[in-house]
């Protein structure tokens, strides 16, 4: 019988670690080589198959531009105004319109919010009453200085009658006592007095008058003013537009200032777009403006002359659905 030979243990361990030395020695420089390898790879460029054929060319003379220079960009379409109209007196929301709602449309001076004008009718009245009053006053105190200007009137006929009196006795040289000329003179006196009197009677009833013509005007000026307030009770729409909010309900009680409901304009919209500078170049350009001197100002910088331009809106998914605003 023969026996195979055996490797002895210590030809086994020598053998493991050269094949993991040598193995990743190999995969290194299979790696290397390969780097090398793509890296001397050459492009090549292959030249189209045109099969010998000369191209076609043609000549055209240049000619200048004649017409108008359409420039196409997209836009987005904003409101031009947006209002918020608010509530100037306080009060509690006795009526809003069925049209006062979102998304509805809305004509110019229509009824939308009523606050109660209950408070302000009676302010009204009150002011009205102080008014009239002030009026009544007023006319009662000219009729008071017509008759003080009638009294004055008199009172300088007498003291004129009392001074020729005194005259008459002073030039009665016989017959006239010292007793009769004190008395003419204490007459003199007493319708000067008298006079005075009137005289500023009159001066103090003209102060009054005064007085009471201030007050007058603040009478009206309150009464003009209740007659403001309660107007302003009644809400109407501002301008012909779209309601894009309304922020208050019947019944609510509300202050001035609360905001009532936004509205839209739709008389006239903006539409934003975005311009290059070429494009703007070309607005400048038109034969009617011209380039923005660079002197007149930085604002002329930033004028873009006017363009006629149309919009078009065309509808997703629709393309026989196109609409085109001058």
């Amino acid at each position: 019988m023969n026996r195979q030979p055996t490797n002895s243990p210590d030809q086994v361990t020598v053998t493991q670690h050269l094949m993991r030395t040598l193995i990743p020695i190999l995969i290194l420089g299979i790696g290397v080589g390969a780097m090398f390898a793509l890296g001397n790879r050459r492009q090549e460029t292959r030249q189209p198959d045109d099969g010998g054929a000369v191209p076609e060319v043609r000549t055209e003379a240049v000619l200048p531009h004649r017409g108008g220079l359409d420039i196409e960009v997209d836009g987005v379409v904003e409101p031009f105004r947006e209002l918020a109209v608010a509530a100037e007196v306080a009060g509690r929301i006795r009526f809003k319109a069925d049209v006062c709602r979102a998304g509805c449309f809305v004509q110019r001076g229509t009824p939308l919010v009523e606050i109660d004008p209950g408070d302000y009718e009676l302010e009204r009245q009150r002011t009205r009453g102080l008014y009239d009053q002030a009026v009544a006053d007023l006319e009662e105190l000219d009729v008071e200085i017509e008759n003080i200007e009638s009294l004055i009137a008199l009172a300088q006929q007498d003291l004129a009658l009392q001074q020729k009196e005194l005259q008459r006795l002073l030039g009665l040289r016989n017959g006239v006592t010292a007793t009769e000329v004190d008395q003419a003179r204490r007459a003199v006196v007493q319708s000067e007095n008298a006079l005075q009197t009137l005289q500023n009677q009159l001066r103090s009833a003209r102060i009054r008058r005064t007085r009471l013509e201030i007050a007058q005007k603040v009478a009206k000026s309150q009464w003009d003013k209740a007659e403001r307030d309660l107007q302003r009770t009644e809400i109407r729409a501002p301008v012909d537009g779209v309601i894009v909010r309304d922020q208050v309900e019947q019944d609510a009680f509300v202050q001035p200032g609360t905001v009532l409901f936004t509205i839209e304009d739709t008389s006239s919209v903006e539409v934003r777009c975005n311009l290059k500078m070429e494009e703007l170049y070309w607005l400048w350009r038109q034969p009617d403006a011209g380039l923005a001197p660079a002197g007149d100002g930085p604002e002329e910088a930033y004028r873009v002359p006017h363009t006629p331009a149309t919009v078009y809106y065309q509808f997703a998914g629709r393309k026989d659905l196109r609409f085109a605003w001058r």
